[in-house]
């Protein structure tokens, strides 16, 4: 055959392979533009409704085949008595193909944009959607032979403008909050041994109370490392849930905490570590429910150099201290004390009974420093009610823990009266219940104390 018939043949049979080429794309186009969509958004439909036992519904589904990618808008999922429950304005999924030789499921970028999820407690704390927590029913599934694993990787997740309404029926009176908006971010996840992703997490509530979470996470094995900070907790705000443990009323009080953690939950080593922590509470009052004032007041009270192994039962303070705090110590005609009431259980609840075979709390506290505080003593329990101020009053201690047989060192001194003074020194074993203390004291007012 001569070479110009040949080079026409090969030129002819090219244009059929582009032809069929440019077919192809144009149908495969056509389909993931056009009619994909409609299909993935019944099939989601459908799934969803199925596995979560409620109408779900979706607004649209886009495909762009040429990337790919899906976006779904307006997913929105009712409760079952038809109120809302999670509802989400977009997500968005970029997949990647080729990974897929390598037994990968890989996506490029994971989007979710304003979703909400309602999240609401019964008056038995039982959330609404606690059927999907219970295992359903039926055969066990038989174990299928193992096979090679899959991996998951994702390169970038994002979730933003999120919002998390909260309502607790459980609690007196009702608990209301809401979380958000908050976003997170995470990149460079992968399940294979060994990798970790970076993170990072953020969300302010309605009380203007901000939660911030960044660092680490691997899940082969399941691990993480990073830093979280609590800003300008409302401590009033949570009082219902103090109701249910003590007796006690919080007519104030904010607080800060910042902290490292490393957590591993592997099958060679566990651990769950907090390290740095820092507590910080301002404006703190607490007062018996019934009382007209409150009996503690602290403007500022600081925990610092916290380090505890949770695992291990095991927490050391570094330095706890405070200024300008106000204590009233009460005694009643029955011998009751206010403290005992504000740190008792509420009336009708027992303790919680020890477990015999937990494991002991080991606890040190390097040095308490409490400056100028105040504290008023009234006994009524004596024939002519006592009252006794203490002003000035400075405390040091050092070197406290939860061995009764370990003595403490104390520094107190303080303004007794209007003219007196008092300094007390020396070790004491505070859990026993003794000390071995030197007393100065000068210009003390004994008519209190007849």
């Amino acid at each position: 055959m001569p070479l110009l018939d040949r080079l026409k043949a090969f030129a002819s049979r090219r244009r059929r392979w582009l032809y069929a080429a440019g077919t192809a794309f144009v149908l495969y186009s056509a389909f993931g533009f056009f009619i994909a969509p409609g299909i993935l958004k019944s099939k989601l439909e459908t799934a969803l409704s199925e596995a979560t036992h409620r109408k779900a519904t979706i607004a649209k589904v886009r495909v762009n085949p040429l990337v790919p990618s899906v976006t779904v808008d307006g997913l929105e999922i009712r409760a079952r008595d038809g109120g809302a429950w999670v509802a989400c304005e977009r997500i968005y999924v970029n997949a990647r193909v080729l990974p897929l030789l390598w037994h990968t499921i890989s996506l490029k970028e994971l989007a979710i944009i304003r979703p909400s999820v309602q999240i609401g407690l019964d008056a038995k704390s039982k959330p609404e959607f606690a059927d999907l927590l219970e295992g359903a029913p039926g055969t066990p599934a038989v174990p299928e032979k193992p096979s090679k694993p899959w991996t998951f990787a994702l390169g970038h997740f994002s979730l933003t403008e999120g919002r998390v309404p909260f309502v607790d029926h459980s609690t007196q009176p009702d608990f209301r909050s809401v979380l958000g908006p908050l976003s997170l971010h995470l990149d460079g996840f992968r399940t294979t041994p060994g990798s970790n992703g970076e993170y990072s997490f953020e969300a302010w509530t309605d009380a203007g109370e901000r939660l911030a979470w960044s660092g680490s996470i691997g899940v082969s094995p399941l691990a993480s490392n990073g830093r979280i900070s609590l800003r300008n907790l409302d401590l009033v705000k949570y009082e219902p849930y103090l109701h249910q443990a003590m007796d006690m009323a919080l007519k104030g009080g904010k607080a800060d905490l910042e902290a490292r953690y490393r957590f591993a939950w592997g099958p060679s080593s566990k651990a769950v570590i907090v390290e740095d922590a820092k507590l910080a509470l301002t404006a703190l009052q607490v007062a018996r429910p019934d009382a007209s004032a409150p009996d503690l007041v602290m403007p500022t009270l600081e925990a610092s150099g916290v380090h505890a192994d949770l695992l291990a039962n095991r927490v050391e303070v570094g330095l706890l201290s405070a200024k300008d705090g106000q204590i009233t110590v009460a005694r009643a005609k029955d011998g009751s004390l206010n403290l005992s009431q504000l740190f008792g259980p509420p009336p009708g609840v027992k303790p919680t009974p020890k477990d015999p075979a937990a494991k002991p709390l080991d606890f040190k506290l390097d040095q308490v420093a409490l400056q100028n505080f105040k504290l008023d003593w009234m006994d009524d329990s004596t024939a002519r009610p006592a009252r006794v101020a203490i002003t000035a009053l400075d405390l040091k201690l050092r070197d406290f823990s939860l061995d009764p047989k370990h003595a403490a060192q104390a520094e107190l001194q303080g303004k007794v009266g209007d003219a007196g003074t008092l300094h007390l020194g020396g070790p004491v074993h505070l859990l026993g219940f003794s000390a071995d203390l030197n007393a100065e004291g000068g210009a003390l007012d004994l008519q209190p104390f007849d």
